[in-house]
């Protein structure tokens, strides 16, 4: 007999999915109001960068290794932290899909997954940033 993947069922009132600032913001807020085991945040990353700071990184104001905190320090205690990511989003039926074949009930869902720079789709970018002396 082969055995399945762990295939878990959890529910929470709140589910946060993204660990950067907004999402470890909300977990935080709602888990003053909400208490204990209501709310899980789902975050693969072990580390947090907070984002704002790369321009003092980039200035030399700040060294990357400061800009740097462990996740888990960012989260609060009575939050539930799975250390994965979210494979399928099903909102009609208030689930979550993990990598990790765990799945994720919740009466509530933010999305806080950040955003992603796509250069390459404004037009002339991409040969401007290879353009050397280019600002």
């Amino acid at each position: 007999m082969k055995l399945s993947p762990k295939l878990f069922q959890e529910s929470y009132k709140l589910a946060i999915v993204g660990g950067g600032s907004a999402g470890t913001a909300v977990a935080s807020y709602f888990s003053r109001i909400l208490g204990s085991n209501k709310i899980v945040l789902i975050e693969p990353k072990k580390e947090h960068y907070y984002q704002p700071g790369f321009t003092l990184v980039g200035g030399g104001f700040m060294t990357l290794e400061q800009n740097r905190r462990s996740e888990e320090s960012l989260i609060p205690k009575n939050v539930k932290w799975i250390q994965t990511s979210v494979a399928e989003f099903q909102p009609e039926q208030n689930k979550l899909n993990l990598n990790d074949s765990t799945t994720v009930n919740y009466d509530f869902l933010v999305i806080s997954t950040g955003l992603k720079l796509r250069y390459d789709i404004i037009k002339g970018l991409p040969e401007a940033l290879d353009t050397p002396g280019a600002y």
